[in-house]
């Protein structure tokens, strides 16, 4: 079976749409979770600046939506090398955010067994 061009743009869709409204609630609650932690003293701790820093690099990685948006509505396709510029922050992102998630775990283990940590 083959699938046409416009087919594949038909069909990507509604994925993009879903995509976008996930982003839009996902950038909301991360600047909430930035805002609070940084407005407020009781959240100065090393594991909230982690978990803060994360909700930052994760709306970053989302915002590769915008890019899909825009080639979505021009209907283009990019080649493997401009793709990889144009989606470098986005992948720089989600590597952090998985160190992150790391060090995150590494602090909650410390707090649990030593509790001064």
């Amino acid at each position: 079976m083959e699938i046409s061009y416009d087919d594949l743009f038909m069909f990507t869709s509604l994925g993009l749409i879903f995509a976008f409204l996930i982003t839009f609630v996902g950038f909301f609650f991360n600047g909430i979770l930035v805002i609070i932690t940084f407005r407020n003293s009781n959240m100065h701790s090393l594991c909230n600046v982690l978990i803060a820093m994360q909700a930052v690099a994760d709306s970053v990685m989302n915002s590769c939506s915008f890019m899909y948006l825009y080639l979505y509505l021009k209907h283009k396709l990019l080649l493997d090398r401009h793709c990889y510029y144009a989606m470098f922050a986005s992948f720089y992102a989600m590597n952090v955010t998985v160190l992150l998630m790391f060090w995150i775990g590494i602090d909650r283990l410390l707090s649990v067994k030593y509790a001064v940590w």
